[in-house]
């Protein structure tokens, strides 16, 4: 009983505290508040909880999210951008292992901390498996909330100002290939179908002892329904409910040593700014030289951050929308199946 009223009492703190940063308009608000919210009280108290089965439940939700972003025109999108795909894909693997191993060799980070909070996944889908792997979920969590927020006051600016350059070089501006999209359906059966088939996945993966597997197979079994009966319309307040959640594990994880360490994640995140910058430079130009993206759409499509967040400042820049899209949908996709595997891999090879 005195664990349920603690679990409560996380809960409540991660929803008044995430909804309160949405309200400020916070990066990833949801997210950010409710970790900051639950990280205050388990440092100062000791007793926040959260329980082991709802992080599954978390990683299955997250995953059937994921996956319900692929439909069929999705598929022949990824087969269109298939040169801008490989460009994308190889150099994340790339970023990874550079700026993990500068951020291990110049801090006290662990090699599996510092693959996870560098690797270009979503700050919900990294912090939530990274335990699974030995990684610091604390550590993560705060170094992938503050690439977002370099993201976000670096890359637009930027994308601006280098498209008001070339717009007084080359007035007539290289359009880009749009990429398709599957219209999504708002089938409230289609939804519970979905999510099922994502559930069903997930577990039989995380009973068979698969790393992270409640989130692959979730991600499998919602994709593999959208591709062959439609894309289903996820519920905003599920999605905010992930987020709320996520941060209250999250903060259940960051405690006073982690606090007291925070100056020790300042070179780190110096690294991560010059990775980031590096990284969206090098694979957008690549992309541009291989394929008919136009300059904006191609550093917005190799930025690392949010798909939706992506997308929007896609509108707003007057990129092309479905492309990037398309192509965050991929990064997101190989990275939650392929980079916590590749991490594994990477960290048996590390010397103990």
């Amino acid at each position: 009983m005195e664990d349920l009223i603690r679990f409560a009492v996380t809960l409540l703190i991660a929803v008044a505290c995430g909804l309160l940063g949405k309200k400020l308009r916070l990066p990833a608000g949801l997210l950010v508040g409710s970790m900051v919210g639950v990280a205050a009280f388990h440092t100062l108290t000791g007793q926040g909880l959260f329980f082991p089965t709802v992080r599954t439940a978390l990683q299955v939700f997250s995953g059937a999210l994921v996956g319900a972003r692929i439909g069929r025109a999705e598929l022949r999108g990824m087969r269109m951008l298939l040169p801008s795909v490989v460009i994308l894909l190889l150099s994340m693997v790339l970023l990874n292992l550079t700026f993990a191993l500068l951020i291990t060799l110049c801090s006290g980070l662990s090699p599996a901390t510092a693959l996870f909070a560098t690797a270009p996944g979503g700050v919900n889908d990294m912090s939530i498996i990274a335990s699974d792997f030995g990684a610091d979920a604390g550590v993560v969590a705060i170094l992938q909330v503050f690439r977002l927020i370099l993201i976000y006051l670096f890359i637009p600016p930027t994308i601006r100002w280098l498209d008001g350059r070339d717009a007084k070089k080359h007035p007539a501006a290289k359009l880009s290939a749009a990429a398709p999209q599957t219209p999504v359906q708002n089938n409230p059966h289609g939804l519970l179908a979905m999510l099922l088939c994502a559930a069903a996945i997930g577990l039989l993966l995380h009973a068979l002892g698969v790393s992270a597997g409640a989130m692959i197979g979730a991600m499998i079994g919602s994709a593999a329904y959208c591709i062959l009966k439609g894309k289903q319309k996820y519920p905003a307040a599920l999605k905010t409910a992930l987020q709320l959640c996520s941060g209250a594990y999250i903060g259940c994880r960051i405690d006073r040593a982690t606090i007291l360490g925070f100056g020790d994640l300042l070179l780190p995140l110096l690294i991560m700014l010059l990775g980031i910058l590096a990284f969206t430079f090098m694979t957008s130009s690549l992309m541009c030289r291989l394929s008919r993206l136009s300059r904006s759409t191609a550093m917005l499509a190799s930025t690392p951050g949010g798909i939706q967040e992506m997308s929007l400042l896609s509108e707003e820049l007057g990129a092309d929308t479905p492309s990037v899209a398309v192509l965050h949908t991929t990064r997101i996709v190989f990275v939650i199946l392929c980079f916590p595997y590749l991490i594994q891999l990477l960290l048996r090879l590390i010397p103990a």
